[in-house]
């Protein structure tokens, strides 16, 4: 990757999952009753699930997403929209990175089926130390972009913070797994990040979460490891850098 390359994606490669969705086109449709959203998370697609439901009669109340997340922005502007149009969400399959953040919690009620993944790897808050380093290694005029991108992640940090104040919702949701407590269980099982028990949920303010078929929850892939209500109430004091 140049550096030219580094630098531009930096963005959307630390806070959304690395897969080859980043580089699809969302589908978005309504079908139904019922908004879909499947696909990376983006302005464009934002826009085109607003016109689709200004454009509908009556109203949709739910939106059915799967989504590997995308840019911090993006994601906190549909979750900023979910919330002003009270709408409900249902996860069938996953949702990550910034869906987890920012559309799962803004939803009114959050069905999710027994064997879905609401998976969280960091948000803006997240402790980018090793990423920096990358950096200052790989592009030669680093020094002079560093400001330029500090300035940005202060930004998206404020809004970040902003957006949880509205919907009464820890801040710590996307970036608790990183807390130096859970170092072992990430490294145990090379985990891509963590998943919250309904409990854990509660106690960070996420509300109204349901199983469609809850006596037939699976346990979390064994890529994520989970957090339990118990270890919400510990105060973290600094966050690790992201892998």
């Amino acid at each position: 990757m140049s550096p030219r390359t580094l630098l531009c994606s930096l963005f959307l490669s630390l806070i959304s999952w690395q897969t080859s969705q980043a580089t699809d086109t969302a589908a978005i449709f309504i079908e139904g009753k019922q908004l879909h959203y499947y696909g990376l998370i983006s302005a464009a697609a934002n826009e085109q699930l607003s016109r689709i439901y200004q454009q509908s009669t009556p109203k949709p109340e739910w939106l059915s997403i799967k989504s590997r997340g995308g840019e911090i922005d993006d994601g906190i502007a549909l979750g900023n929209w979910i919330a002003d149009h009270k709408l409900h969400l249902q996860v069938l399959e996953y949702c990550l990175s910034s869906c987890a953040n920012y559309v799962f919690p803004a939803a009114n009620k959050k069905q999710i089926s027994h064997f879905a993944i609401i998976g969280f790897h960091g948000g803006a808050a997240s402790n980018y130390s090793a990423q920096l380093e990358q950096l200052s290694a790989t592009v030669p005029d680093w020094p002079q972009q560093r400001p330029k991108w500090e300035a940005q992640m202060d930004q998206k940090r404020q809004r970040e913070r902003a957006f949880y104040y509205r919907i009464h919702v820890d801040a710590r949701l996307p970036i608790m797994g990183q807390a130096a407590r859970f170092a072992t269980r990430r490294h145990e099982g090379k985990h891509k990040g963590w998943v919250y028990s309904l409990a854990a949920y509660q106690k960070l303010g996420v509300h109204d979460v349901e199983f469609i078929k809850p006596n037939c929850r699976s346990q979390p892939d064994l890529g994520f490891f989970e957090i339990d209500a118990d270890m919400v109430d510990v105060a973290d004091d600094t966050t690790t850098s992201i892998p």
